[in-house]
């Protein structure tokens, strides 16, 4: 579900700022699945990053994730950050 929110923020721009809150606080989540969820949510940031409204909010969020238990999790916000960071 996470993954898709991207596309949904990209459709539905009036909903960008709720969906990213949402995705912003998956710690709220069952911890077994938490890191799975950061990696959907980091998926979807990625669809719609460049216009988005919370790019540094969104930056936080994906650096925190370099530290994450799961290497999946790691390895896409690794990745996120090499394509969208400024610095």
């Amino acid at each position: 579900m996470a993954a898709n929110s991207g596309k949904i923020a990209l459709t539905k721009p009036e909903l960008e700022t709720e969906i990213t809150n949402r995705l912003l606080n998956i710690d709220g989540t069952v911890q077994r699945h938490k890191d799975l969820v950061k990696a959907s949510a980091i998926e979807a940031f990625d669809a719609y990053f460049e216009k988005s409204k919370d790019q540094e909010r969104i930056i936080e969020f994906v650096k925190a994730q370099l530290n994450c238990e799961s290497p999946k999790t790691r390895k896409m916000a690794a990745a996120f950050l090499k394509k969208w960071s400024r610095s």
